[in-house]
């Protein structure tokens, strides 16, 4: 009896090493599907995405390198240029559609959050409190920053196709 139960508690002992294995091998192909889907995704959008870091790299790298203090009219000014210029130019030549702008939410939010304490906090503040040291964290001043930079990029697209429709309808006539 004693030489059975150890034979049989082997064959458990292997039993259960396989299942884990099987466990480690399905968790791996899950873990492996997800990646896939996550880098198609990241495929479909690369324009959106190069888009994006182009924006971020002319407002937050560019411009301070010429302004060295904080003048909210000069800020503004290029803030709107350096978002919708980029954005009209990428949406000129097709490469994503309108509402595949609301991807660039967590992409410019991520970028900016990469380099919030070393480069961008004069920056921030220029765009987002006039200038001014405000009370709230910085994580909400970068939420609210790609929420406008977002925002400023969807009205230059509608602008764009407001502008076509009226070239359209002058055509008809």
């Amino acid at each position: 009896m004693i030489i059975g139960d150890n034979m049989s508690k082997e064959k458990e002992i292997v039993e259960e090493k396989d299942v884990k294995k099987n466990d480690t091998k399905e968790e791996h192909n899950e873990f492996k599907r997800i990646g896939e889907a996550i880098f198609n995704r990241l495929r479909e959008y690369k324009f959106l995405i190069l888009l994006e870091v182009i924006v971020f790299v002319l407002l937050f790298l560019l411009i301070p390198r010429f302004i060295f203090e904080v003048h909210p009219y000069i800020w503004w000014t290029l803030f709107v240029i350096f978002t919708i210029v980029p954005t009209v130019i990428f949406y000129k030549k097709e490469t994503f559609k309108r509402l595949q702008i609301i991807v660039a939410l967590p992409v410019m939010y991520l970028l900016i959050l990469t380099v919030l304490r070393s480069a961008i906090l004069m920056e921030l503040y220029g765009i987002s409190s006039r200038g001014n040291l405000d009370p709230t964290p910085v994580w909400i001043d970068v939420l609210f920053v790609a929420i406008i930079i977002v925002f400023f990029q969807y009205i230059g697209i509608i602008a764009v196709d407001l502008i076509n429709k009226r070239k359209e309808k002058k055509k008809k006539k």
